[in-house]
């Protein structure tokens, strides 16, 4: 920092001729007084180096070294210091550099913290103490990071609302609050909790049904018994299925300029959710998704998992520059390295591209060793399960099953293409329930037919859908730019229990161009009834995925060199760097095996993953426990979920995130409990743990830390407010009650969808669109405004394109997808209120949820209102609300059979702050 007034930063050149007389305006001459101490406190540093040298050396020395001596002052040494006007006094408050700092005009960069400026003032005090040798510049990088050290079992602590206590997180913030001087708030209601525990856990509320039970279960273990059933659920994988899609920055279009669809991007969505439901142990979840084609052995579930690697937005426009093509490749590689350092590790490495990253202790060369960890990986669909042989040369070929069903035409229409152009089919098979014997070959008697055939290649042709010839030489294309429909015409009925169709299904793939996305499948007897056995793309699908199913998951090849680039500059090429991954962790090297040149693509990423789980390793747990708080609580224990760097926020409670940490690692069978001084002390009896004192080991179970935070006393604390906590801690950071939160937009959206009695709950599959999709060389999206139930699944669902935000979800502060969200922001706008209350969806979920309500309560108004309450809020109106409520039904006539008046009364509670609100 420079220690001159503010006005000296003026960029006019006339001014900084004037540098060097500012300083003496500020800095008065050195006492005698000060030299004669000099010898004691050299002693003094060099013993233990003072708080207030460290500031000077993180906030100081970078302007006032001997080189540039800013405003003529330099601090290097006590010597300079002192003839630069530095002076040590009973009275620090008149040593010039405690008075720059105190009032703010240095640094530049903006008043130093209170205990920055506390260690400066004492550091004066004392006498200056410097040590022998020169002190140099540091940065925050240079100084021990806490997330870098070992996770500590700390003991439980104690305060007076311990009986409060139902387990051990409440032990560590109930301490925090005696401490200040606060105290918890009272339990919440029933049905507060029960709304809140459900939405978050499977973001859906609770049914009316559901409260009931809740209510009348009085047993001691009734909200346990609903938690465990919550986590049981399928919902929960797509609520917390959502939120890891957040972090990982997942979408289903490329970005850029050309921005086109991902048609076959949701198998790794599907992959998240069915893990998160399996409760698949979270070192295998990380494992598989940096190496799933590797672990995956043949099952193509697991192959999904590294859509991980190229969820993120990927450049399609051909560069004719080699430094174009660099630049693209380093952007791919860069989202790669930076995605998976911020999901698992909580680091930024991206920073560390240009150079050694400025606040963390990560050097310029490591992101580059990770880089090299990557360097085989390329962005591409392929087909899953099928080992070496899901490469890009596999064949593009789809199997669609379906109840068995007797007829004798078989018509394929297409409604979309992933690039919006002519769709194209090289061969279109079927096959009954007897033997696997193709029945649409035209050998065996059948004819193709299509509704149209681009004309003047005589390779694309309709004979070519059944001559038995894959490949794009012998495949027919439609005439119309993304729909078209083919036929097959067998010679006499019979039961068909499949299709199969491809589009450029060879021994080797050399077209991904005009692959059907959004397509069915009809079946009839006579050609003129039809009967629709498969859907697909708009309005998704329940198949899982199959040995051959197209993913984009990433495409594996033999490792490029990567090089160490100067400034970042793809064309400043250094030294060609090894894999490997960070190299200053302490206790914990980097290294990726002996020989890390001869690691093929897939040895470098499952080194990796093994070095990301490795008890060695404290990030991966922190990280993800904070991940799990910050979904429960709405901020994490660390307020930077992505950030457990310098320049992020210290845990608020840095004891119970390793509590958390440690228990997540712990092995499942452990049991713990508190000794006499708090400390961990395993347990022998094997009964399950009641108590503020016991707690067992989660063995990487996400299930279990999510129910450890949900059934602590902490999160069953009510919303309320009160004078004493705002006054001492407005921000809730030490948590005193549980913070009042809006539902996130899917939320909102699904909620609605589960009100009206119109969600779909059926999982997994393609995904369904909220927009209108063309592509004219680039993708064109444009707005939607009519919703059928092919839209009524939940938004884990929806095809989320980058840069293209649903008009009532982008209002609700739901994310785009072209960058990594890992928290959300929750703002309140007018504009919200009136998409709530105008928007074509919410209105038409309205009548939706009017019609279910007269169906359930029948015409009687009040019956009416209670059942409208109750499927919102999940209680009967009040007796004013009743009053007024039937008073709104009646006027408009809905007792006579109209529906006016309900629909009116339904829009408002779906607007409404206790249905929005949790």
């Amino acid at each position: 920092m420079i220690l001159t007034p503010k006005n000296w930063l003026s960029p006019q050149p006339a001014l900084l001729g004037a540098a060097a007389l500012c300083v003496l305006v500020v800095l008065p001459a050195a006492t005698a007084g000060v030299a004669s101490t000099a010898a004691a406190s050299q002693a003094g540093a060099n013993a233990k180096e003072p708080a207030g040298l460290k500031v000077v050396a993180r906030r100081c020395l970078s302007c006032h070294n001997p080189e540039k001596k800013a405003g003529g002052l330099d601090l290097s040494t006590r010597a300079a210091a002192t003839a630069g006007g530095l002076t040590a006094k009973d009275d620090p408050a008149r040593n010039p550099l405690v008075r720059v700092v105190t009032t703010g005009k240095m640094p530049p960069t903006g008043k130093l913290p209170a205990e920055e400026i506390a260690a400066l003032r004492a550091w004066a005090r004392d006498g200056l103490l410097y040590p022998t040798a020169k002190l140099e510049a540091r940065t925050s990088a240079d100084e021990p990071l806490w997330s870098l050290a070992p996770v500590r079992r700390a003991p439980l602590p104690v305060s007076r609302f311990d009986r409060q206590a139902r387990n051990p997180i409440d032990r560590f913030v109930f301490a925090r609050l005696q401490a200040a001087g606060l105290q918890p708030s009272p339990p919440a209601g029933r049905l507060e909790l029960l709304r809140r525990v459900t939405l978050d856990l499977t973001g859906l509320p609770p049914t009316p049904g559901e409260i009931d039970a809740f209510q009348a279960d009085r047993a001691a273990d009734a909200y346990e018994k609903v938690v465990d059933r919550l986590l049981a659920s399928p919902a929960y994988g797509e609520r917390w299925g959502q939120h890891w899609l957040d972090v990982v920055r997942y979408g289903e279009s490329n970005g850029y300029e050309q921005n086109h669809l991902r048609a076959n991007a949701w198998p790794y969505r599907d992959y998240v959710i069915r893990s998160l439901n399996e409760d698949k142990p979270y070192d295998r979840f990380v494992r598989e998704q940096l190496a799933g084609d590797v672990l995956a052995k043949g099952d193509p579930a697991i192959d999904a998992a590294t859509g991980f690697l190229v969820a993120g937005i990927h450049d399609t426009v051909g560069n004719g520059t080699e430094e174009g093509r660099r630049q693209q490749r380093a952007n791919d590689l860069d989202d790669i390295v930076g995605t998976t350092a911020e999901t698992f590790l909580g680091l930024t490495v991206g920073c560390a591209k240009c150079h050694d990253h400025k606040f963390d202790p990560i050097p310029q060369k490591d992101f580059y060793r990770l880089a090299a960890v990557f360097a085989g990986v390329r962005h591409g669909e392929r087909r899953l399960g099928m080992g070496a042989a899901a490469s890009a040369d596999g064949a593009m070929r789809y199997r669609e099953d379906f109840p068995p069903v007797t007829a004798r035409f078989v018509r394929f229409t297409v409604q979309g293409t992933a690039d919006g152009n002519e769709p194209c089919l090289d061969e279109l098979e079927v096959y009954g329930t007897q033997g696997e014997a193709n029945l649409a070959l035209a050998a065996g008697g059948a004819k193709a037919s299509a509704s149209s055939l681009l004309p003047g290649y005589p390779m694309h042709q309709v004979q070519h859908l059944n001559d038995g010839k894959l490949g794009n030489d012998h495949s027919w294309i439609s005439q119309e730019r993304g729909k078209g429909w083919a036929q097959i015409e067998l010679p006499q009925s019979v039961l068909l229990r499949r299709v199969v169709w491809s589009r450029d299904g060879g021994a080797v793939t050399r077209f991904r161009d005009r692959i059907p996305a959004v397509y069915s499948i009809q079946v009839s007897e006579d050609g003129a009834e039809w009967k629709t056995v498969v859907q697909r793309g708009d309005g998704g699908g329940t198949n899982e995925i199959r040995s051959g199913q197209a993913a984009y998951a990433g495409l594996f090849g033999d490792p490029e060199p990567i090089h160490l680039l100067r400034r970042g500059d793809v064309m400043q090429r250094e030294a060609v760097v090894m894999p490997a991954a960070l190299s200053r962790m302490p206790g914990f090297p980097g290294e990726l095996g002996q020989e890390p040149a001869k690691l093929s693509d897939a040895q470098r990423r499952l080194a990796l993953a093994d070095w990301m789980v490795d008890p060695r390793n404290p990030l991966t747990a922190r990280v993800i426990v904070n991940r799990l708080w910050h979904g429960h609580f709405g901020r994490g224990l660390v307020g930077t979920p992505s950030d457990f760097g310098h320049n992020g926020e210290k845990p608020s409670h840095p004891e119970l995130l390793d509590f958390l940490a440690a228990t997540l690692t712990a092995d499942r069978g452990a049991q713990w409990e508190a000794g006499k001084g708090g400390e961990w002390v395993p347990r022998v009896e094997k009964a399950s743990p009641a108590s503020s004192t016991r707690w067992s080991g989660a063995g990487w179970s996400l299930k279990s830390m999510h129910r450890l935070i949900v059934t602590s006393a902490t999160y069953r604390q009510s919303n309320a407010v009160t004078p004493q906590g705002e006054a001492v801690d407005a921000g809730n950071q030490l948590l005193w009650r549980m913070p009042l939160r809006r539902m996130e937009a899917e939320v909102v959206r699904d909620a609605v969808l589960s009100v009206s009695g119109k969600l779909d709950r059926r999982m997994g599959g393609g995904s369904y669109q909220l927009f209108k999709y063309r592509v004219v060389n680039v993708a064109i999206y444009e707005t939607r405004d009519e919703f059928g139930p092919e839209t009524w699944r939940r938004g884990v669902y929806r095809q989320n394109a980058r840069a293209i935000r649903d008009d009532l979800l982008g209002t609700l502060d739901c994310p785009e997808s072209s960058q990594r969200t890992p928290r959300r922001v929750s703002t309140t706008t007018a504009l919200q209120a009136l998409s709530l209350l105008n928007g074509s969806f919410m209105v038409q979920q309205a009548g939706f949820l009017a019609e279910r309500v007269r169906n359930e309560a029948g015409s009687e108004p009040a019956a009416q209102a209670k059942q409208a309450f109750r499927l919102t809020f999940g209680r009967e109106p009040r007796a004013e609300e009743l009053v007024e409520t039937v008073s709104l039904i009646r006027s408009e006539g809905l007792g006579d059979g109209k529906t006016g008046g309900l629909l009116a009364l339904c829009r408002a509670l779906l607007n409404a702050n206790e249905f929005l609100y949790y």
